[in-house]
This record gives C-alpha cells, sequence and structure tokens, in this order.
C-alpha cells in the first residue's frame, strides 16, 4: 500500500481528486505526477491522458478534441469536492509510474565550484523543494569538505565531544526521495536527533560526476572501504535515498547503520539512537583499549618518578605545615578582633534598645486612651507600615498630632526612623507640612485619614 502520510492534507486532497478524475487506481502515479507538476491538478491530469493516449495509441483529432472536452467537464465536476482522508492503494502500477514520471533537476549541478558552494546551493534548493510546509523540518547539513566533516565529527581532543558521521546520499531519479526526506530526514524528532547527535553531511549523485566527486573525496579521506560499498549500493537508483552512520576507529572507517526507503520513521528515529549507542560503546571500547596501552607506558615512568615525589612531597608537607601554623595564627587574631567588635556592636544596640524601651513606656504612660467609635468627636487613622501589614487607631480631635506621632513612636517607627505621609494627592509629609504641636480639629484633620509610614 502506498504511504502518503507525509503528504499534506491539501495534497492528500489533490491526490483523491486526480485518482477519482483519472480513475487511476495507483495513489503513488497520481502523487508523483502532482509533484512533478507542482501541485497543478489540471496539468497532471492532462500529463496522464496524454501517456495515456501515447501507451494505448495515438488517437484521432476528433477523438483527441472530445476526450478533452470529457476532462474538462470531469474536472470541472470535481474540483470542489472535499476529501478528508485518502485510502491506502496497492502501489503495485510500477509501469503507470514509470510512464509517467518526470525526473526532477538535481538539488546540486555539478561544477568545479568548492565544496561550500556546491553544498549551498543543495541547501536552497533541498529547502525550496521539500521544506516549503509548516510541517516539515529543515535538516541541519553541515556545509563544508568532507575531510572537515571527518574532523568535527571525530578529531575532538576530548573523546566525548567526538560524534558518528551521518552521510546523506540523494539521488531525485529514485521514486521514492520524497517519501523518505518527507516523511523520515524532515522529521522534527529526527532533525533534532541528527542535530544534537551526528554531523549530518549531505550530497546529491542525480549527476554521474558529482556521484564521482563524491566517492574521489572519500577516497582522497581515507575511505575506500566505504566508498567501494557505496559504490556497489550506487548502481540502483532505487536504493537511494540513503542515510548511511559511520565510525571511525583510530584510523579505518566502517558503516554503523544505513537506512533508506525501506525504513519508517519509527524504525529510523530508534535505528538513530541503536547507532549513536553502538558508537558511543565502541568509543568506550577503543577509549578502555588506548588507556591499557597508556598505562603500559607509564609504568616505567611512574616508578621512576615515585621517588622524586615522595622527596618532593616531604618538602611540600614541611612547608605546608609552616603555612598552615601562620595562617592559623592569623586567623585566630582575625577572629579575636571580629568577636570584639562585634560585642562591642550587640552591647551598643543593647543600650540603644534600652533606652527606647524606656522612652516607649514614658510615652505609653502619656498616652492618652484610644476613644470608643461612637465617640462624635473621634478621628480614625488606618496605617500602613514598611513591611505591608496594616494597623488602625482612634484619637480625639482634641489631641495633638504629636499624640499620633507618640503612638507611632510606640510601635518603634520613631520621626527620627521615619517620614510619615498622609492620603492627599500629592502626599503630604505631616511633619513638614503641620505643626504637630496643634490638635487634629485645628488642622481639619479628616475624620478617617490613611497615614503611610517609610523609612528613612
Amino acid at each position: 500500500m502506498a504511504n502518503l502520510d507525509f503528504l499534506t492534507s491539501e495534497e492528500k486532497e489533490k491526490v483523491q481528486q486526480f485518482m477519482e478524475i483519472t480513475n487511476t487506481k495507483c495513489a503513488e502515479t497520481a502523487h508523483q505526477l502532482l509533484s512533478d507538476s507542482n501541485w497543478r491538478l489540471d496539468s497532471a491530469i492532462e500529463t496522464f491522458f496524454i501517456v495515456s493516449s501515447i501507451d494505448a495509441g495515438e488517437p484521432s483529432a476528433s477523438d483527441q478534441s472530445n476526450s478533452e472536452n470529457n476532462r474538462n467537464v470531469g474536472f470541472v465536476e470535481n474540483i470542489g469536492e472535499s476529501h478528508d482522508n485518502i485510502q491506502e492503494i496497492s502501489a503495485g502500477y510500477d509501469s503507470d509510474w514509470n510512464a509517467s514520471h518526470t525526473i526532477r533537476e538535481p538539488l546540486m549541478t555539478f561544477s568545479d565550484q568548492p565544496v561550500p558552494d556546491q553544498l549551498n546551493n543543495f541547501i536552497t534548493n533541498f529547502h525550496e523543494r521539500y521544506c516549503t510546509s509548516p510541517d516539515t523540518t529543515m535538516p541541519t547539513f553541515y556545509t563544508d569538505t568532507l575531510q572537515n566533516a571527518i574532523d568535527i565529527a571525530f578529531g575532538h581532543e576530548n573523546e566525548n565531544l567526538c560524534r558518528p558521521l551521518a552521510l546523506f546520499l540523494n539521488n531525485e531519479k529514485s521514486r521514492h526521495t520524497e517519501n523518505f526526506i518527507k516523511s523520515i530526514l524532515c522529521n522534527t524528532l529526527v532533525c533534532e536527533f541528527l542535530r544534537e547527535k551526528f554531523v549530518l553531511f549531505p550530497w546529491d549523485t542525480t549527476e554521474e560526476l558529482n556521484k564521482e566527486r563524491l566517492f574521489q573525496m572519500m577516497i582522497d579521506s581515507r575511505m575506500r572501504a566505504v566508498c567501494d560499498e557505496l559504490a556497489d549500493f550506487a548502481r540502483s537508483v532505487d536504493d537511494f535515498p540513503v542515510l548511511v552512520i559511520m565510525n571511525r576507529k583510530r584510523y579505518s572507517f566502517e558503516i554503523i547503520s544505513q537506512f533508506n526507503w525501506r525504513s519508517d520513521v519509527n524504525e529510523a528515529f530508534e535505528g538513530l539512537h541503536e547507532a549513536f549507542d553502538k558508537f558511543k560503546h565502541e568509543q568506550l571500547v577503543e577509549i578502555s583499549k588506548e588507556i591499557e596501552r597508556k598505562k603500559e607506558r607509564e609504568i616505567f615512568d611512574q616508578q621512576r618518578a615515585d621517588y622524586d615525589a615522595s622527596l618532593q612531597a616531604d618538602l611540600e608537607k614541611k612547608k605546608r605545615k609552616v603555612e598552615n601554623k601562620v595562617m592559623e595564627e592569623k586567623e585566630k587574631n582575625v577572629k579575636e578582633a571580629k568577636d570584639k567588635v562585634q560585642k562591642e556592636v550587640e552591647k551598643e544596640k543593647e543600650k540603644e534598645k534600652e533606652k527606647e524601651d524606656q522612652k516607649i513606656k514614658i510615652l505609653l504612660s502619656k498616652l492618652p486612651m484610644e476613644p470608643e467609635a461612637s465617640d462624635p468627636t473621634c478621628v480614625t487613622v488606618q496605617f500602613r507600615f514598611p513591611d505591608g501589614t496594616q494597623g488602625s487607631r482612634r484619637f480625639l480631635q482634641s489631641d495633638s498630632i504629636q499624640t499620633m506621632l507618640d503612638y507611632l513612636t510606640t510601635e518603634r517607627y520613631s520621626p527620627e526612623q521615619c517620614r510619615f505621609f498622609n492620603s492627599e494627592f500629592p502626599r503630604k509629609d505631616i511633619m513638614k507640612c503641620y505643626d504637630c504641636n496643634k490638635n487634629f480639629g485645628d488642622v481639619n484633620w479628616p475624620k478617617r485619614e490613611t497615614v503611610w509610614i517609610v523609612l528613612n
């Protein structure tokens, strides 16, 4: 059954319309003709009937005219129909596909341009051809030479940063190219995993000269064994496209895994994980072997260095002992000085607190009783404290504003530490704008007022 899940809903609808109008049962043929016609339904239908007429024998002019009219009528009647799902149709009509398939232009034409320039052309054409719909993700291709891709993948001094090399080899003559690219290579999860864990080097082999150039680059990069394997594989166009995962062991390369149109997206995604895990496992094995070799080389040097290290350690030990004694004495003196200062600060704070407590005690003894809320001569003041809390207190109109300030002092918000603002706009600084010795009635203090306390 043809797998067209990689198409957009609009493209699927056009495939279904094409199959109904042309009465063909080959979904793959419908998809290929529409794709080659830039998804123009009328053009794809016309191409289909032209090819069909050639296969069946050339019709007369009148028959051809009638056939054309019938097709146009059928097209008009069916073009507006809406189809939510495309049936999976048997893909056994290879002869229909071969007859109607128009070879796409290569993603990069052969030239004597430097490899980076050719790859930039590849990426531009790839994006325009396969990544214009919102449900596809553009892969992150490496755009320098193959040798530099190898160096990036395997040449890190820190071997933990090494990554497998992924070769994406494309051929626009293959009938499986669009399906593989859209459903697997441009899948978001696959793209992200390739970007994070692999170095992805692309190449288009549609033109024979480009394929030969790739093989020469591989030979120049000491990849002859892999090159021979791919050269044998490349004899069949319909085995393309292929994603080849490679590892380098010391100075030789090997293929870990490869994926082509026979893989679905789940198999490819799981296979990439397995290939990366295999790469890391082989890397650990190689690192272990290298460690063993280094250990053997280092044993003699280590034994010879042990005696010198022992003598040096004794000298360092004596030196550290003297330094530690000096440091301990210095730290002791610093700590004693800090403790002395801290005690003096705490003692001063205690004195200040005692003075403040004594002042509060005196103010509390002088503070008039809070009047009842029912008293017609009382004023109510709402306080907004700096810590976000609120409070309130009632005073008589005959009480002085200083009485309110004394009350706030008993709440440990003294005028020396704070400023007090009323609710007028703009707000007024009470201590600056009022004579605090006057009572609330004298200054026409509101019956209800809000006072904001702000720390200096």
